[in-house]
């Protein structure tokens, strides 16, 4: 009885001991899971880094205007996007305002390109930052008269009529299918492009072992999780297409479904021990970043999923979460890898960078986002979109507060002020004054811009390189630097460092060569001079001499 009691204590104890041990399998216990607070700690940490890296406050605008100078690009896009589904409220109204007069100018400065005449992504990026910031997409531009779906997605075609949608390569049609489905947007019947096309062209380009590659025959795993991504919508879809496999000519037919979990097998076999992933042969964060959220966006736990969990170099169980936290720096902002990438020099080894940065930033909204069962990342039919409501005593205030000459620091400000007033639900009496005066600093504003542009553009075109600028480029500097120096000291920061310094220099060698022929010529003059007043001396001196002479001989 006595050994028997023993035993059951043991078996007790045993038990005790193994279920209060920490189970380590990543997230998949719920003591170890990873908490919505600890995401959004996360998320807070990149977006002071970030403040600090555009020159905001700790409690500003992290889109201040450091950041909507780049409103359009890549560097200026995915930050509004990220806060925008993290639920941040940010100065998004101004992202709104400053990016339809962005995508205006670009549309009146190039009818043909438009955006750009080989990037569609240009587009869907666009597209999906005006539509999470609260704007419409298919009525961009000054007057909402621009569609950028259209332009962009399901009539992407040159000025011949032909399909462009795919010239970048398979990006364009992954996230033109992406920006298509953000807004669930119909496709007209006499459209170029249908979803059909733009799914059998992703599916044509799968690779044998399920994954995708954005050129080349070796999958990468970014490029594969970003088409996961777009085939989430019709993950439960069980049509199949029939395409031609373009990689190897054969004739296929294969569901949505059946393809994403191909991919997804490739990226289970391509995570790392640490949880992360190579592309192009270096484990990065931005890889593990898309893998992330290419899980979120099918419903799969990124974090419990046992073909997601690997086993690390110390014997620790390794999730997604691990293998994307590993590239946190002290700064709160995220490295993209500990080794410099030559496919990615602006990226220094171990030190925060923005891509990284931004990347992690929209995969930790996908994550929120999924722990809330909410629409996923990309999917933006939950989105408000944004009504401008009564232009108010504040908005007024602000208006006149604006100077007669502003400089382009005033541009969000004006260009917000001047969409709520064309979209305010109330009249006022100075309405018109109000309207004329924001009117007129645009005007103001753009001339600023313009001559910023012309001045960086006559720079690159007459004076690079600088090292070979010579006094005979003189009369080109003078002009160009009594232009910059023209320029409010706000817009002197419109010009690149560098093209800013350039001009410095070439003021500076040119004012030294004049100043060197000056010198030269002072000191040729003062030997003429003196060669004058020696001969003149001379002479003066013989004359004296026969003066002399001829005095003495008359006597």
């Amino acid at each position: 009885m006595k050994k028997t009691c023993g035993t059951v204590l043991f078996l007790l104890v045993l038990c005790v001991a193994f279920l209060s041990a920490p189970f380590r399998l990543g997230v998949s216990a719920a003591e170890n899971r990873v908490t919505e607070e600890e995401v959004m700690s996360v998320a807070r940490g990149i977006i002071s880094w970030k403040k600090q890296d555009v020159g905001a406050t700790e409690n500003g605008f992290l889109i201040n205007d450091t950041l909507l100078s780049s409103a359009g690009s890549t560097a200026g896009d995915w930050y509004p996007i990220a806060l925008a589904r993290l639920g941040i409220a940010d100065n998004q109204s101004g992202y709104l305002a400053v990016i339809n007069d962005n995508v205006q100018k670009r549309y009146d400065k190039n009818p043909t390109e438009k955006l750009d005449r080989y990037k569609s992504t240009e587009w869907h990026r666009i597209s999906l930052a005006v539509l999470a910031c609260g704007g419409n997409p298919r009525k961009a531009g000054e007057n909402g008269t621009i569609d950028l779906i259209a332009d962009g997605v399901y009539n992407r075609v040159d000025e011949n009529g032909n399909g462009i949608l795919g010239r970048q390569g398979i990006n364009g049609f992954i996230w033109g299918l992406i920006a298509l489905d953000s807004g669930g947007y119909e496709v007209p019947a006499d459209a170029y492009y249908s979803r059909e096309s733009i799914i059998t062209a992703i599916l044509e380009l799968q690779l044998a072992d399920g994954g995708w590659a954005l050129s080349g025959n070796i999958s990468d795993p970014d490029i594969t999780a970003m088409a996961v991504q777009a085939f989430a919508p019709y993950y439960n879809d069980a049509a199949e297409y029939e395409y031609v496999n373009r990689k190897t000519s054969v004739p296929e037919k294969k569901s949505v479904r059946a393809a994403a979990d191909e991919a997804l097998g490739f990226l289970s076999a391509a995570q790392t021990a640490d949880g992360d992933y190579l592309s192009w042969g270096i484990q990065n964060c931005e890889s593990t970043a898309q893998v992330t959220v290419a899980l979120c966006s099918l419903g799969i736990d990124p974090f419990a999923d046992d073909r997601f969990i690997k086993t690390g170099a110390d014997g620790m169980r390794k999730t997604l979460w691990d293998g994307l936290i590993k590239y946190r720096t002290e700064s709160g902002g995220f490295a993209h890898s500990f080794v410099n990438d030559a496919d990615n020099p602006t990226a220094v080894a171990g030190k925060p960078n923005s891509m990284a940065s931004e990347q992690t930033l929209y995969t930790l909204a996908a994550i929120v986002r999924f722990m809330h069962g909410e629409n996923s990342l990309y999917d933006m039919r939950d989105v408000v979109l944004q009504a401008w409501g009564e232009f108010t005593d504040e908005d007024i205030a602000a208006a006149l507060a604006i100077p007669e000459n502003p400089t382009s620091a005033y541009r969000a400000v004006v260009l917000r002020l001047l969409e709520k007033l064309n979209g305010s639900t109330n009249d006022f009496g100075n309405s018109g004054v109000i309207a004329e005066k924001l009117e007129s600093a645009k005007r103001a504003i753009d001339a600023v811009l313009a001559e910023a542009e012309s001045i960086k553009a006559e720079i690159k075109q007459k004076l690079y390189p600088f090292d070979k600028v010579s006094l005979s480029d003189r009369k080109t500097v003078y002009d160009l630097y009594n232009r910059y120096s023209a320029l409010s000291d706000y817009d002197k920061t419109l010009l690149d460092p560098s093209d800013a310094e350039g001009l410095l220099g070439c003021k500076t060698r040119v004012d030294n060569a004049l100043t060197a022929v000056i010198v030269s010529a002072c000191v040729a003059a003062a030997a003429v001079g003196v060669s004058v007043a020696t001969v003149i001396g001379i002479k003066r001196r013989r004359r004296q001499k026969r003066g002399r002479f001829m005095t003495e001989s008359d006597e």
